[in-house]
């Protein structure tokens, strides 16, 4: 897979979206170091409860850009219009991810990976069940994840960049990563599109 083409393709589509996506990035880092400040139950109940809905809010605003559909602020909020299979579909990968890290952390790191697309497949199919997207992104990600891991590993400068400037460059650097692992579940997509199908009956999904 070709990271580097990912990553362009990425940087080009939100040139022309950067207010909407810096509105959105501000907006939920306010809300996010607001409760964590607070702190506990708060920083658990949003970790649960809101973050996931949010994470779907921004996928879907990627995969909007990717597909030249205009955005607005309000988008943010549609993942919470689609609130049970969310909120499932993480405490399901919660649970799953930690029971293999009791097998130490690498596996739990690889499990990550491998069910890192499951909210794309949940924002594009309002029909599959919670269960079925990880299995789908299980099957998506096989012989994927070291991509996946090299384009993250990929931003480790950048990231130095958010520490230097005490977080400000999220506002560019946020929206960069969610455009390109957009780009990138859009490239499985596109890869696999004669052998992925959403409809095919579920696998083992640990």
């Amino acid at each position: 897979m070709d990271i580097r083409l990912i990553m362009q393709r990425a940087k080009a589509q939100i040139k022309n979206n950067m207010g909407v996506l810096a509105t959105c990035t501000l907006l939920t880092g306010i809300v996010s170091y607001a409760l964590n400040r607070i702190g506990s139950p708060f920083e658990q109940l949003y970790f649960f409860l809101i973050l996931p809905a949010l994470e779907l809010g921004f996928i879907l605003i990627y995969l909007s850009i990717i597909d030249r559909k205009e955005i607005q602020v309000s988008d943010v909020l549609a993942g919470f219009n689609d609130y049970g299979r969310i909120i499932v579909a993480n405490l399901c990968m919660v649970i799953f991810i930690t029971l293999w890290s009791f097998l130490l952390i690498i596996p739990g790191i690889i499990k990550i990976y491998s069910y890192s697309m499951t909210f794309y497949i949940l924002a594009e199919d309002p029909t599959i069940s919670p269960i079925d997207a990880i299995t789908k992104s299980k099957e998506m990600m096989q012989g994927n994840k070291l991509d996946l891991f090299c384009m993250h590993l990929s931003f480790f400068g950048w990231f130095i960049l958010c520490i230097i400037t005490l977080g400000i460059a999220l506002l560019y650097v946020g929206p960069y990563i969610g455009a390109a692992q957009a780009n990138f579940y859009r490239t499985l997509v596109n890869k696999n599109k004669d052998s992925v199908d959403v409809n095919v009956e579920p696998i083992e999904v640990i």
